[in-house]
């Protein structure tokens, strides 16, 4: 069994955050429709799709001699094919600096993301919103809604939903260690949540509302069912990745920052 992790430990938080992270993106890489390379030292995934979502490198723990092999490996699978893929760093990675081999690579430096974490033993009561319905999506119909929010708000093109959808069907969509939610505003779909349960701790991923229903708590209320939900199956401590513009929501639900995460991203031209 799983251990699950307690609050009172920012180590173990900050390796299960990792850890929830590394298994969540690289769960893209075991569908059939993908490809997932992994090693000791190193894990990415491939899925062809025009997006840095659907492409990325999700670990690297490399010595300095190993640094420049690593990353012309990677660039085999992805540049020749002018696939754009983003390569994640976080507290465990090594070099410390790879960012620095990255850019001088041609890697763009798309900033530092915030890892945060919250007591699930101390959530506030749900707010319940007027006009306000959230379902799990278990359905094609309810994941394509999922997906068409999800493109919005990720700033990716709708054009490629029709690739993106077989390969989140084939993510399992009922399974009890991932859930996506949708919220319906007067029955009409707005914003999207995803709970992945791994490494001890519940991972938040994929929050966002459309503009026309923003700054109603629509965001905060999704989140805050997949946090209760993550209650009820016992764990102790969800975490996230936020946006900056997500990082003050999530602090007036009580996370806390506990570490950075940067990124790195190579686009082809005309992206």
């Amino acid at each position: 069994m799983v251990e699950v992790i307690r609050i009172n430990d920012i180590n173990k938080i900050v390796t299960a955050l990792e850890a929830n992270l590394f298994s969540y993106w690289s769960n893209y890489g075991r569908s059939n429709l993908a490809q997932l390379y992994t090693a000791s030292n190193l894990v990415y995934f491939v899925t062809g799709i025009n997006s840095v979502l659907y492409n990325q490198v999700v670990y690297a723990q490399l010595t300095v001699d190993q640094v420049e092999s690593a990353i012309a490996q990677v660039f085999e699978h992805f540049i020749p094919k002018r696939i754009p893929f983003c390569w994640w760093t976080s507290p465990s990675t090594q070099p410390t600096d790879l960012g620095l081999y990255l850019e001088a690579k041609g890697l763009m430096y798309l900033g530092e993301f915030p890892g945060m974490a919250i007591d699930l033993s101390n959530l506030d009561s749900q707010q319940q919103l007027k006009d306000i319905k959230i379902i799990r999506v278990n359905d094609l119909n309810t994941l394509k809604s999922w997906l068409e929010i999800a493109a919005v708000g990720f700033n990716v093109p709708l054009t490629l939903l029709d690739e993106i959808l077989p390969l989140e069907a084939s993510l399992a969509m009922e399974s009890p260690g991932y859930i996506r939610y949708l919220a319906l505003w007067q029955n009409t779909p707005v914003a999207i949540s995803a709970l992945y349960l791994n490494a001890g701790v519940a991972g938040i991923y994929f929050v966002t509302t459309l503009p026309a229903a923003r700054g109603k708590g629509i965001a905060t209320n999704i989140t805050q069912t997949a946090l209760k939900d993550a209650q009820k199956l016992g764990y102790k401590v969800a975490i996230l990745q936020a946006s900056v513009m997500g990082k003050n929501i999530y602090q007036r639900l009580g996370f806390q920052e506990c570490c950075q995460l940067g990124m790195y991203a190579w686009l082809p031209a005309n992206y």
